[in-house]
């Protein structure tokens, strides 16, 4: 794949992180992320530092400690606000910030191959 489509492919994904629901992870977030990692495969490897690096990033929580978190959490809500203790989502917040480190190392990935020293610039390659 040449250097340019890779950029402009990776800007592509970048761009519909703004079009993900925030609120959970559900299938469009699933295959945004399978596109993703199969494009950075593509680029730069199975075994590559990009691939490591972006499938390091954490959009949930384990089920076991989301259930820990949100059962404890609605037992103290629940004594203040019950109505609230129903609607508590303890994961809102872990995936936006997932989706905030996915969109910073995109956006780092977009500038490196933006820079000269891809593979792709060596004389004959």
């Amino acid at each position: 794949m040449e250097k340019d489509e890779a950029r402009v492919q990776l800007e592509a994904l970048r761009d519909e992180l703004g079009k993900l629901d925030k609120s959970r992870v559900g299938q469009p977030f699933r295959e945004w992320y399978a596109r993703v990692t199969a494009l950075l495969r593509e680029v730069y490897g199975a075994e590559s530092r990009q691939v490591r690096e972006f499938t390091q990033i954490r959009f949930e929580m384990s089920a076991a400690a989301a259930r820990a978190l949100r059962n404890g959490l609605r037992d103290i809500v629940e004594g203040i606000v019950p109505e609230v203790a129903a609607e508590l989502r303890v994961d809102d917040k872990y995936l936006r910030r997932g989706l905030s480190e996915a969109y910073e190392f995109l956006t780092g990935e977009i500038i490196s191959l933006r820079s000269p020293g891809w593979p792709g610039d060596r004389p004959g390659s």
